[in-house]
């Protein structure tokens, strides 16, 4: 099979209690520098489980775009309110592209491990 489109990268964020939330994505194996050109922007929308999207996240996390990686730093006491299974979606701005909606980039539920 063919697929045409892009679908999102399955991803598992998990949470601890009392920690900070720190993530860094790195590129896929064979991505050409830079992969994120300069004003590439990245945030992790968070959506209550029992909601639509359409309703919008009820938390946004910017992220950091750091030459080839992103990184998240949250701060534990933002981390800790949010329930297991909550939906989260990575979502990417590239600047000087035809679309200046955010890109679906990964996606995946929260699992807490406390």
């Amino acid at each position: 099979m063919v697929e045409l489109g892009w679908r999102p990268l399955s991803v598992t964020p998990v949470f601890s209690l009392g920690q900070d939330w720190i993530a860094t994505l790195a590129p896929m194996e064979g991505a050409v520098s830079p992969v994120y050109p300069n004003g590439t922007t990245v945030r992790a929308d968070l959506y209550p489980n029992d909601k639509s999207l359409e309703d919008g996240p009820f938390k946004v996390w910017e992220g950091v775009v750091d030459g080839d990686l992103v990184k998240f730093h949250v701060e534990h006491d933002q981390v800790d309110v949010v329930p297991n299974r909550e939906y989260m979606r990575i979502m990417i701005v590239y600047p000087g592209t035809p679309v200046s909606d955010p890109f679906c980039w990964a996606k995946g539920r929260v699992v807490r491990d406390d």
